[in-house]
Parts: structure tokens; C-alpha cells; sequence
């Protein structure tokens, strides 16, 4: 059934997780939900009706035959509530209270009667249980449902520029705080926390590598003002992360055959690095709602930015006190090589991208990906 608050889709659709035909998956409101079951009670009440009148009709002329008991009263008597009476549990009484009637007139009327009786509520146990159990046809292989929302897209800011930053900086603030709690509950704690279960899997796996070689340094990009002492510490202070391959489909819930389905796989090395001799206290310009005011910052010239500015970094000075929620941004440097000391340097490269700089606006680190 459908989860409320959701934009669960209802209808058809396959958990490609399983076989084609056993993932099959209906998805119904918990309105509809409630509707197939007691129709699926009902259903199967009127088929055990049904059937007991083919294995009756089965019975009765299968003791037709026994042209030995054609003279004995009693036998056409039970022969006359196998055409007659309609339901098992009618049947079962009907013969025991017949019976009961015969039991000083003939010898062993109970026994006579007992494996008619037996067929009788054997059918009628059966569709009692399988009227019990049709609810369990409203629950699915899994707890999976397809999330389908009409609402995906970027997000749009209205109103005066003032308020659709401080909008902005309030969205992401929250997302940091829901993420952080989310990583609280599921990540080092128990994985049976409440809310740990809205996604397909509860945390994405990875690997961890401590004291791994630091990403800035001379080799990696020439052109650029690392150094072997660019890393804080030492050569081997960083640290590495690497999710490995991870499926569209198992990890990110994205449901699809296995034809369909991407791999992706996150490599990221991290680590504090010296940049007080790249660091500059700057001002800039800044109008907001037609006011314009000097804003310091601290520009960071360890190469240009895609040739639109001088400086690879900009962060404002405002941003420690102004509740900025955690944010991950790339930063290329990208350079053009124009001498012929660079140009050997640099083998036959004419035009090169040095590393991507992925840094973080709550903590000191620089990330190399």
C-alpha cells in the first residue's frame, strides 16, 4: 500500500530487484488497499462455496455407482444432502444429525458417515485459512515502493535578491542539519533507528585509506603552485576515500533491468593544505536590492578560474556567522601554456586542466577528486 506524505506512484510497475513476473507490483492507497481486501475475503468465500459444489457433485456420483447399497435408506439419504445442500459446513451437519437418527437402526452410521464429513470440512478449513491469508496478497515481495514526484527539477527563487539568498542559505541549512542527523542515527549507530529506512540501502559503502599521498603536489600539475610541502603534515597526510562501483539501481534506488542501470564511483583524496602564501584580503562590489557595498574577502590565486577571473577561490569573510549550511563545490584551475619553458615541461600538452579543487565552507580542508 501507498505511504501518505509521499508521491508514492499507485498502479503498475515492475521491482526490477526480482524476475520480471515476481516483481510485478501493484501499489494501491490505503483506501483501495482496504477495498481488495475484503473483496479478496469475499472472493474466496464464494470460490470455496463454488468448489465444494464440483468435489460434492465428484462424490455423488462416484457412490452412484455402488449398485450394492442401491436398497439401503440411509445411503440415499446421504446421497440426497450431497445434491442438496449447498455448503461444507451444512453437509457436515446434515450428516451427523443423520446419523445420529440411524444409530439404532443400522450398524456403524458415524463411521458411514465420517469420510463425507471429512471431505466436507477439510474443503471447508481450507478456504477459511486461504480467506485469512488473502490479505497477505496486499503485501509485496518487498517494502518497496516506486517513488514517482511531479516536482523534480532545480529550484526556483522569487522576490527581492536579499530574500531569495537568505531563502537559499535557509534550504541548504536545513539539508545540512537533516543530513547530519541522518548520519548520526544511521551511519554510527544501530541500523533498526527510526528513519533510517527511507532509502534503498541504509548508508553507501566505501573504503577509507589514512595517510595516503597527498593529492597537491609538484608531479601532479606543473603549471601549478603546488609543492611537495602543499599538504600540512607531511606527503602522506591525506586521506582517501573510494566508494568502489556503485549501481544505479541497488544503491541509488533508481529502478531499472540490468541493462539500463549506470555504475558510479566516487574517488576522493582529502587534505589540509598550506595557503597562506596564496591568500589574499581583497574587497569586492556587491549590490543587493540596488544598494551597493564593499564586502571583504579572501581571494586565493593558485591559478585562473576557466579564464574568467584571476583568482581559483573566493570566500567571503561573512560566511563563518551567516549559518551557511555545508556546501561542496568543485574549483579547476585551468591554464594555457604560452612559453617554451613550459612547453617542455609539460611534454606536447599545448592546453591543459590541472586537478579540481573541491573545497568545504565548514571545514579547512581542500579535496582532490
Amino acid at each position: 500500500m501507498a505511504t501518505s506524505g509521499v508521491p508514492v506512484h499507485t498502479g503498475l510497475w515492475i521491482n526490477w530487484s526480482h524476475a520480471p513476473i515476481y516483481g510485478a507490483t501493484i501499489t494501491l492507497s490505503s483506501r483501495d488497499g482496504a477495498f481488495l481486501v475484503a473483496f479478496l475475503a469475499l472472493y474466496v468465500g464464494l470460490a470455496g462455496g463454488q468448489f465444494w459444489k464440483i468435489v460434492s457433485f465428484i462424490l455423488h456420483q462416484i457412490r452412484a455407482t455402488k449398485r450394492w447399497q442401491s436398497d439401503d435408506a440411509m445411503f440415499h439419504q446421504q446421497q440426497a444432502i450431497l445434491k442438496n445442500v449447498g455448503s461444507p459446513f451444512d453437509v457436515a451437519k446434515e450428516l451427523f444429525e443423520l446419523s445420529w437418527a440411524w444409530r439404532k437402526s443400522t450398524s456403524r452410521p458415524f463411521f458411514r458417515a465420517f469420510l463425507l464429513s471429512a471431505y466436507a470440512l477439510l474443503v471447508l478449513s481450507g478456504f477459511y485459512v486461504a480467506g485469512i491469508f488473502s490479505s497477505e496478497v496486499t503485501t509485496a515481495v518487498s517494502s518497496d515502493v516506486l517513488v514517482r514526484s511531479s516536482d523534480c527539477g532545480a529550484w526556483e527563487y522569487f522576490g527581492p535578491e536579499s530574500a531569495s539568498q537568505n531563502s537559499y542559505q535557509f534550504k541548504v541549512l536545513n539539508e545540512t542539519l537533516n543530513a547530519a542527523q541522518y548520519v548520526r542515527n544511521c551511519y554510527w549507530n544501530s541500523q533498526d533507528t527510526f528513519g533510517c529506512n527511507i532509502y534503498v540501502t541504509d548508508q553507501i559503502p566505501w573504503k577509507t585509506t589514512l595517510n595516503a599521498t597527498c593529492p597537491f603536489r609538484e608531479e601532479v600539475c606543473h603549471a601549478c603552485p603546488f609543492s611537495n610541502g602543499t599538504c600540512v603534515g607531511s606527503n602522506a597526510a591525506a586521506l582517501h576515500l573510494d566508494t568502489g562501483p556503485l549501481d544505479s539501481h541497488e544503491i541509488f534506488g533508481l529502478d531499472a533491468p540490468k541493462t539500463r542501470r549506470i555504475t558510479y564511483r566516487k574517488v576522493t583524496s582529502c587534505a589540509p593544505i598550506a595557503v597562506d602564501n596564496w591568500g589574499k584580503l581583497e574587497s569586492r562590489n556587491v549590490t543587493i536590492d540596488g544598494i551597493v557595498s564593499q564586502d571583504p574577502v579572501l581571494n586565493y590565486y593558485c591559478g585562473p578560474f576557466l579564464g574568467a577571473q584571476d583568482y581559483t577561490y573566493q570566500w567571503p569573510l561573512h560566511t563563518a556567522v551567516d549559518n551557511v549550511g555545508y556546501q561542496l563545490q568543485y574549483v579547476c584551475l585551468f591554464f594555457t601554456v604560452y612559453s617554451a619553458l613550459l612547453t617542455k615541461l609539460l611534454d606536447h600538452t599545448l592546453l591543459g586542466e590541472g586537478p579540481c579543487i573541491q573545497t568545504s565552507q565548514m571545514h579547512g580542508s581542500l579535496c582532490h577528486s
